[in-house]
């Protein structure tokens, strides 16, 4: 199901190296932020932040096709994002899945590039919504808490059931999760 099938790699803790090599050339791989150092070969890139370009600047060498929400930067296509949760049907606009008080989701925002992207079936990996990151924290950059994940966690509710509304499949593949989104085992699926 290549093509059809996009992988969405998130930051969590359970995030492996031998799952990420398992999904090269099973399916299309987007690496949200920095889960792009596991999968240089992934396809798409997205992070939301012009700090995260300015922070890792090596990001700016990735082959792949680069999205970001804010700012204007040679070598990043652009999406539109606005208030609110949910799965945005307009397309070049995604939802920020936060609010000012709790900040947008990264991967609910890379979850609705995919749908944008033509994907009819979704794997999560790495969307743990606890603990911290696979790699250390950010430096000078925000890092999530459980005030976050709680908010984070009802968010990608709504969006997992306007997705499958919309005709699309979610699986959460994460080793560890906190989400309650229909789990599956990532051999199972690709």
């Amino acid at each position: 199901m290549q093509g059809e099938t996009i992988v969405c790699l998130g930051c969590g803790p359970s995030l492996t190296r031998e799952d990420v090599d398992y999904c090269r050339g099973k399916a299309d791989v987007l690496a949200v932020n920095r889960s792009y150092e596991m999968a240089p070969w992934a396809r798409w890139l997205y992070a939301c932040d012009a700090s995260f370009w300015a922070r890792y600047p090596a990001a700016l060498s990735f082959p792949g096709e680069r999205w970001t929400m804010t700012g204007e930067q040679p070598g990043l296509s652009r999406v539109a994002g606005k208030p609110g949760g949910g799965l945005s049907l307009e397309s070049g606009v995604v939802f920020w899945g936060g609010t000012e008080q709790v900040g947008g989701h990264s991967g609910a925002q890379a979850i609705q590039l995919a749908y944008q992207f033509g994907a009819r079936r979704i794997v999560l990996l790495g969307f743990d919504m606890r603990g911290t990151h696979w790699h250390e924290q950010h430096d000078g950059l925000a890092n999530p808490d459980e005030r976050n994940f709680a908010h984070w966690r009802d968010g990608m509710k709504v969006l997992a059931s306007e997705l499958a509304a919309a005709g699309v499949k979610i699986l959460n593949c994460s080793r560890s999760t906190s989400l309650e989104i229909p789990r599956a085992n990532l051999e199972d699926v690709l």
